[in-house]
């Protein structure tokens, strides 16, 4: 008998915690929250020094870290991602590549098309705005380099007007799965904060 209380004050005690959320739902954030890109110091091709938040103010960004000229991997993802860059720029996006080459070497690997490091084959144009962090501090912010074993990562970014990183993606190969990239871009679209 004494069993039998015990089990219909647990159920009634059960029923009132569904029925009170039910009625107060936990609360979630209306707003997700998503890590901000630091704003660090890059340089341009030209040399000139460049926040990132001026990038991701104008418009959304695509931001490719790639490990520089001297990967084979990276030049050849560079040069598909350039394929891509014309559609990626019409739907309201910038695509931009950074690495830890100095300026002059990017812009060595944008005039010579004949190189086994230039990102412009014969005929083609390049469709990716260049930066350098040669001093590592925004690959570091964004995760892709490891100061303290000198290790770099190749990273995928996608960066909403606010700063928020929307998607990321970071590993040892680059990233190259375009449909994907395609679809979030979509589903992010250009709106500010949305």
């Amino acid at each position: 008998m004494r069993n039998a209380i015990y089990l219909l004050v647990s159920l009634g005690v059960m029923s009132i915690s569904f029925a009170s959320c039910a009625q107060n739902p936990p609360k979630h954030a209306e707003k997700q929250d998503f890590k901000r890109v630091p704003d660090v110091l890059v340089r341009s091709v030209q040399g000139d020094t460049v926040r990132l938040s001026t990038l991701y103010k104008q418009a959304p960004v695509l931001l490719s870290v790639y490990l520089g000229v001297g990967c084979p991997m990276c030049v050849m993802s560079m040069k598909q991602l350039s394929q891509h860059a014309y559609r990626f720029k019409s739907y309201g996006w910038q695509v931009v590549g950074l690495s830890n080459d100095a300026p002059e070497d990017n812009q060595v690997a944008l005039d010579k098309p004949s190189l086994d490091s230039s990102f412009i084959q014969p005929g083609g144009k390049f469709e990716i705005e260049l930066l350098s962090d040669s001093d590592h501090r925004a690959m570091e912010a964004l995760g892709c380099y490891r100061r303290n074993l000198d290790t770099e990562r190749h990273g995928m970014f996608l960066i909403d007007t606010t700063g928020a990183i929307r998607f990321e993606r970071i590993d040892r190969r680059p990233f190259q799965d375009w449909a994907m990239l395609t679809d979030s871009m979509k589903a992010i679209g250009t709106n500010r904060g949305k």
